[in-house]
């Protein structure tokens, strides 16, 4: 039974540490760097394009704790939002940044890319990932919360030692 509520606790740490990881970085940062007024465009590129390599790094390592503490919970759902992520996260790292990385390398260089609606794919998907991970964090904690009112406190433990 430890071993379930380790991996509920962390998948409810986990979930909306993430989501607050995709809005702080995929949100928030993006957009408040290109208010820089001193930066050029293909500095703006090459910084997103570094970040955003870190935060996939560090997704991996999210994912595959999720995964595990979702298995460990034995939560069909946890483990189908885990799933997702993975799969999501392979789709990136050998389908969509290929793609955004020349991208990015000819804007560095001055130039400048074909059309593409990869830009577009990445932040439907980063989208995507912040509404399930949201919502995910929301459900895990509205269960945590569920679990606490049914789990006994130590006034009732102490009531039926003594009775």
């Amino acid at each position: 039974m430890r071993l379930k509520e380790a991996g509920l606790t962390a998948t409810n740490f986990l979930f909306p540490l993430y989501a607050g990881l995709i809005g702080g970085v995929s949100f928030l940062a993006t957009i408040a760097k290109f208010q820089s007024q001193h930066s050029t465009m293909s500095q703006l590129v090459e910084i997103g394009s570094i970040t955003f390599h870190w935060l996939h790094s560090l997704e991996m390592v999210l994912v595959l704790v999720l995964a595990a503490g979702s298995l460990l919970a034995r939560s069909r759902w946890r483990i189908v939002v885990s799933a997702l992520l993975l799969a999501i996260w392979l789709a990136q790292e050998w389908w969509l940044f290929p793609s955004l990385d020349a991208n990015t390398r000819l804007v560095i260089a001055g130039g400048t890319p074909p059309a593409s609606g990869s830009h577009m794919v990445f932040a439907g998907i980063e989208t995507f990932k912040l509404l399930m991970l949201t919502f995910a964090g929301v459900v895990s904690a509205s269960g945590a919360a569920r679990r606490q009112q049914l789990a006994p406190n130590d006034e009732q433990v102490a009531g039926a030692i003594h009775a």
